[in-house]
């Protein structure tokens, strides 16, 4: 007697499949739905790929239009054997399935079960076969997107200067319109402080992880062989890297120009970067200003504004609105400017693969990749209340 529970006695010839697209009133009545499939899909693809058939054979990757993660389904296989046909597919969200056999209470959970424990060697050799990608984070499109974010958020501030009495005799009203002028500034500025240090410090991030991504996206044949001598290109300092890009990398064809603006004001936002983290003393970054008491009586300057807010101007706007801007403004420059110089072939590849967030570095063909479509969207399908059983078993 055949054991209908292993694999083996299966075949991809899809014929009762088609029978029951053609004729659903049919076979309607004895075909069940499995959803979700909860076991490895890795495995069950493997699996179907080993005993049934090379490649995907089922009807939804046969119109399949563009690449198979452009489509809502993925891949499916059909299997048929005397018994009647299974329909296994992978959306891009769960593992589902339907068969239509005709041993009672087939248990479709168990038949794959039971043939992932049996046939594990063919499996794990199958699995062996594929391309692995190591997925990583895409650190320069996530700080792109922090500065994108922080500046918008900025724009959505008021930061008017009240206007500060110059007497201290004054009408009720006017006291109170300056107070709480004072108190929208000062929360305001708060704000303006955390959003716009938090940006200038994430577009320093932006231009170093872009420097850091193209260098490793284009680095040289040669240098994948050495690599502790790209981690010590990695980790040197800001200026070395720019310097040495065009040597350890295939993507350039002439060097980095350490003279032309935009390089020289992505140095700048480094250096203060590294001022403020750093919390130098010395640096022109950090200093506010002199002032001068005599013993204890002090003989500070009049200002412009009154003593709450000039100390807030000092307090909350280092860096200033024009340093914030500035430094959205640098980064992304100097990643417009970095990829100019790509060579032609290149630069449009590069340009989609900096976008793309994770991004994959294929262990076999020793190159990065974008492996996820961020288009993907989730889908579901409506049915009626009275056929839920029928639907759902």
């Amino acid at each position: 007697m055949k054991d209908y529970y292993d694999i083996k006695e299966w075949s991809n010839r899809p014929q009762k499949f088609y029978e029951y697209y053609i004729d659903k009133n049919k076979l309607q009545k004895s075909t069940i739905r499995v959803s979700p499939i909860t076991i490895n899909a890795v495995k069950i693809y493997s699996l179907l790929k080993r005993m049934i058939s090379k490649h995907p054979n089922g009807l939804y990757t046969q119109l399949q239009k563009g690449q198979p993660l452009d489509n809502m389904i993925w891949w499916d296989f059909v299997l048929e054997s005397e018994l009647g046909f299974i329909h296994i597919w992978r959306t891009s969200s769960i593992v589902e399935a339907m068969h239509s056999v005709t041993i009672p209470e087939f248990d479709l959970n168990k038949f794959l079960q039971i043939n992932i424990a049996k046939y594990a060697k063919n499996i794990e050799e199958t699995k062996n076969s594929y391309d692995k990608h190591t997925v990583y984070i895409n650190h320069y499109r996530s700080y792109k997107e922090c500065v994108n974010y922080l500046r918008d958020e900025i724009k959505k501030l008021n930061l008017e200067i009240p206007d500060c009495p110059r007497i201290h005799v004054l009408k009720q009203s006017e006291i109170q319109t300056y107070t709480d002028n004072a108190q929208r500034f000062i929360n305001e500025s708060v704000k303006f402080h955390t959003l716009g240090k938090s940006l200038l410090l994430n577009a320093a991030f932006q231009i170093e992880s872009f420097l850091n991504l193209i260098i490793r996206i284009g680095v040289t044949e040669d240098l994948k062989k050495y690599p502790d001598i790209l981690n010590k290109h990695l980790k040197s300092s800001f200026s070395d890297k720019l310097k040495n890009l065009k040597f350890y990398s295939v993507l350039f064809n002439q060097d980095i120009d350490l003279e032309n603006k935009k390089i020289k004001d992505s140095q700048e936002l480094m250096t203060i970067r590294n001022k403020y983290v750093h919390f130098d003393e010395s640096s022109k970054h950090n200093r506010i200003g002199e002032v001068f008491y005599d013993d204890d009586f002090p003989l500070m300057e009049v200002t412009k504004y009154t003593p709450a807010i000039e100390s807030v101007l000092q307090t909350y706007y280092n860096p200033s609105i024009e340093v914030v801007e500035k430094s959205y403004i640098t980064a992304q420059n100097f990643s417009l400017y970095v990829l100019s110089l790509v060579k032609e072939e290149y630069r449009e590849s590069i340009e989609i693969l900096m976008s793309k967030n994770p991004i994959s570095y294929n262990e076999n063909r020793k190159v990065y990749s974008s492996i996820y479509n961020e288009s993907t969207v989730d889908f579901y399908l409506t049915f009626k209340e009275k056929n839920k059983k029928e639907t759902d078993r």
